[in-house]
């Protein structure tokens, strides 16, 4: 089967793909200039975790969260959570580099739970226990917002490549719209 694409109607469904882009991406990121232009690669790259030797059993990834307002940080504060790692530090760490110092901060707070806010790429320790907090009262009180599948869904795969928009690869958001449709503008 052929479909015809005339150029007005190119442009028009590159314009709405566009505008829903960024509609998108608007909603997600509450405002956060850093998180509106978060593309799928570097979130893979801030989240990144793999082992050194991969005999050794999994570790336990930290909960990735939504960059923390400044409520949010007073809150978490509050609780008696410390800033391990800023994110500076963390971007620059290999996955391999990451898991290590998770392992290490492991051995020395195993209950405490571990939160990686992205964009930013800041780690957080929350020692549960203290004042009967746990992870459901920190995420069901809205002391942080999680990163959701259809957010990361929602993100572009790929950055512009500076004299237009790339979007050469193709995926599904979590509407089921089609993005990144194999148009360069």
């Amino acid at each position: 089967m052929t479909i015809l694409v005339t150029p007005l109607r190119a442009v028009c469904a590159l314009v709405a793909l566009a505008l829903a882009t960024t509609v998108i991406a608007a909603a997600r990121a509450d405002g956060n200039p850093e998180e509106q232009n978060l593309t799928q690669r570097e979130f893979n790259r801030i989240t990144a975790v793999e082992p050194a030797d991969k005999s050794l059993p999994g570790n336990a990834k930290p909960v990735v969260i939504h960059d923390l307002t400044d409520a949010q940080r007073r809150d978490l504060e509050a609780l008696h959570a410390v800033r391990l790692i800023k994110g500076r530090e963390w971007k620059q760490l290999s996955p391999e580099e990451r898991d290590a110092r998770l392992r290490a901060i492991r051995e020395q707070m195993p209950n405490a739970g571990l939160f990686l806010t992205v964009p930013k790429g800041d780690l957080w320790a929350l020692p549960f226990g203290e004042d009967n907090v746990n992870i459901h009262d920190v995420l069901n009180n809205r002391k942080v917002r999680l990163w959701t599948g259809a957010e990361e869904a929602a993100m572009p795969v790929a950055v512009s490549t500076g004299t237009g928009i790339n979007l050469r690869q193709s995926r599904v958001d979590s509407q089921g719209l089609a993005v990144g449709i194999g148009f360069k503008f």
